[in-house]
Parts: C-alpha cells; structure tokens; sequence
C-alpha cells in the first residue's frame, strides 16, 4: 500500500479532465461518477510504475497470483478440517478447559481463513483477466473498515501459547493444574485476550482508506488505497502498534513462550518415560502409554 509521500495529488472533479490546461483533449475524457483524478506532471511516475522499486510489476502481479492460488488451496483445506475439529472438540465438551482452548483455536483458523478467501475471492481473477489487483472485495473491506479481522491470526496464536502453557503446567504439577486451571478461568482470559487483540488491529488496519483513481494519461480507472485522516492525525500511535506491539512483542512472545514451554513439557516427558520404563516391564505393552504418545504428538504440533 503506497505512502503519502509516494502518491501524486489526487484532484476531485466532475469536470472534464484537463479542461484547464489543454482544451483539445478535453472532450475526450470524463471524470466517471465517484473517482478522483491522478494529476501527473512530465517527471511523475504513477505508483505502479515507481523506478525506485526493485521487483517489476510483471514479477509482483506473478507472485501475487501464486499466493492466491495457495490462499485458495490453503481455504480448501483448512475450512473443513477446522469444522470437523470444532464439532469433535464440541461432542467432546467444551465444558474440559483443553477442549475449550482447542474449540476456540480452530474457530480463530476458520474465521481468519474464511475472511482471508473472501477479501481475495476475486483477485485472481483481477489479476488474470484484468491486470489488477483490487476490485469489488477490496473496496468492501477497507470501506467498511473490516481489515481489522486480520486479527485473528494474532488470536490463533495467542491460543497456541496457552495450549502450551496448559499443556506444560499439566505436565510438569498435574496435581495442582486441577486446582489452578479451571475452565472459566481460561475462558475469561481467552475472551478478554480475543477483545484486546481485536480491537488493537481494528485501529490498525483503519489507517488505509480506499478510492477509484482515473488516469487522464491513460484514460483508465482503477482503485488505489491511501492513508486516512484518521491515520495521519494518530500516525505515531497506529505506528507503534502495527510496526512494534504486533509486528515484533507479540509474535516475538507468543513463539518464545511457546518454544520455552514445550522444551520444558518434552524434558519433563522424557523423564517420565524412562522413569516408566526403568521401574515396569509392563509399561511398554500397557495401555496407558497413549497418554505419553498424545502429549508427545501434542508439543510437536505446538512447536512447528
């Protein structure tokens, strides 16, 4: 998304365009109902056409369409096996803390995948049969300031730290868990973390606004995004949140608690294990190995 600083003046009119600076091409072009005009002067470059970048537009329309195309794959995949989790995780009951913090993840994972293929639902094909890269879907989640539910992939992971935790604190004093970690006590933290987060990238994600550019140049139209009045007013603030709280503290956090948990909870099943082993010969044909199994597979998922 282009800066302030890298974006021509755009002019309102309903006005013929260049009506005031040459006449003879002036009937030639009309302004259409809702778009502003791209004022460009003999050393202006429109900002798809920057010289300064290093990737052309060929290479990042290519790459684009192949993140798509993942994005869909990745949709297929994911939407039903979160769905079926989320009912097996509710049969199971939600009323069991590790199932509630399950129940809620794979929710988290359903909702930002589904907002994800709907705001590029029609990218692929802007891009193929057009040449562009925002259309309808676009201008229906910035204007309704909706780029804000990228912040359940934040949440996704937040829950994938108190899995974590949960798991480990189960592990290294299963007594005390019991006593300690109660159901509504994950809820009410998982609840409110969902809150805050969501709120913080909603402020985040309305500093771009989005509008319908046309270039006398080329007598054509296109949607271009720019940073609101609101952004610029609380630049700094919007900064700090999107640059520093989500960008590094809480993706930083998220992924060292995790890995810290889950090297404890591994050290401390090791040890158990071989405790196990040393002290029965019947434990490796017994039963109650599949818990060990479980909690074994349970911290791999969590640390990849």
């Amino acid at each position: 998304m282009p800066e302030l600083n890298t974006v021509p003046v755009l002019v309102d009119s309903t006005r013929n365009v260049d009506s005031e600076t040459n006449d003879t091409e002036a009937s030639n072009f009309r302004v259409p109902d809702g778009c502003v005009v791209l004022r460009l002067t003999v050393s202006d470059f429109v900002p798809w056409d920057n010289p300064e970048n290093l990737i052309s537009q060929e290479v990042e329309r290519a790459f684009d369409t192949v993140t798509v195309v993942f994005l869909y794959i990745l949709f297929l995949i994911s939407a039903p096996t979160n769905i079926i989790s989320m009912i097996a995780f509710y049969k199971q009951g939600i009323k069991e803390r590790i199932n509630f913090c399950m129940f809620c993840q794979s929710f988290a994972d359903l909702s930002y995948m589904v907002f994800n293929f709907v705001f590029y639902s029609d990218r692929l094909y802007l891009e193929i049969a057009k040449g562009e890269r925002r259309g309808m879907m676009s201008l229906f989640v910035l204007d309704n300031y909706l780029v804000g539910l990228y912040g359940f992939i934040w949440w996704s992971s937040f829950l994938t730290m108190v899995i974590a935790c949960e798991r480990c604190f189960c592990v290294v004093f299963p007594f005390g868990a019991q006593r300690v970690l109660k159901t509504r006590t994950m809820a009410v933290i998982i609840l409110t973390a969902f809150v805050v987060i969501m709120a913080g990238f909603f402020v985040v994600g309305s500093r771009w606004g989005i509008s319908c550019v046309f270039d006398p140049t080329q007598n054509t139209t296109s949607l271009m995004t720019y940073p609101r009045e609101f952004y610029l007013q609380n630049r700094h603030i919007i900064d700090v949140l999107d640059g520093l709280v989500y960008g590094l503290i809480l993706p930083a956090t998220f992924d060292l608690i995790v890995i810290v948990t889950t090297v404890i909870t591994l050290v401390k099943l090791k040890r158990m294990t071989s405790w196990r082993e040393s002290t029965s010969s019947v434990y490796r044909d017994a039963g109650d190995c599949s818990d060990a199994n479980a909690d074994w597979s349970f911290c791999v998922v969590h640390f990849l």
